[in-house]
């Protein structure tokens, strides 16, 4: 089992890596609007008007307290707008703890427990590519969205974005 969550973790950071690469169009230098459009952050222009987005949130990331908040335990997001989400979420209940290996408490704790203490930018990484990976075909990427007060990052929105026209 040890060896099946770490090559899990091999592979979803190899996906996430391949699929930041194949839709870097879409979150280098971009905004994501309320209309699921998303505008290149210099030119307020729309980066490609044949494609829209169904979203979902994935769930935040507050700056000052380094805790990562899954959208299924956000109390103002409702229950359609998780549906995604709350699939990594039975994912990690449905893992059996077939073995007592850091790795896979690691896994089943990370998925489970609503907040997770960020102890680096590598442990957003890996919430992301772990999702992204677990998720597939429902997420062609993760946008990031920082919300900002008096001009220093508070929240970070993580969506998960899903081309549905092209």
């Amino acid at each position: 089992m040890e060896d099946y969550i770490i090559d899990l973790i091999k592979k979803s950071l190899l996906f996430f890596d391949g699929r930041n690469k194949k839709y870097e169009k879409f979150i280098k230098n971009t905004k994501l609007r309320s209309d699921k459009k998303i505008y290149d952050i210099t030119t307020n222009n729309e980066i490609d008007d044949n494609v829209t987005f169904d979203t979902e949130i994935l769930g935040i990331f507050h700056c000052q307290t380094n805790v990562f908040i899954w959208s299924w335990s956000l109390p103002y997001v409702i229950t359609d707008e998780t549906k995604i989400t709350r699939e990594l979420l039975h994912y990690g209940l449905n893992l059996e703890p077939m073995s007592n290996t850091i790795s896979h408490f690691f896994l089943k704790a990370l998925l489970i427990n609503a907040r997770n203490k960020i102890d680096s930018d590598f442990d957003l990484e890996l919430i992301q590519s772990i999702a992204s990976y677990i998720l597939k075909d429902k997420c062609d990427f993760i946008y990031p969205l920082n919300s900002y007060t008096d001009k220093k990052k508070i929240i970070t929105t993580y969506f998960l974005v899903k081309i549905s026209n092209i």
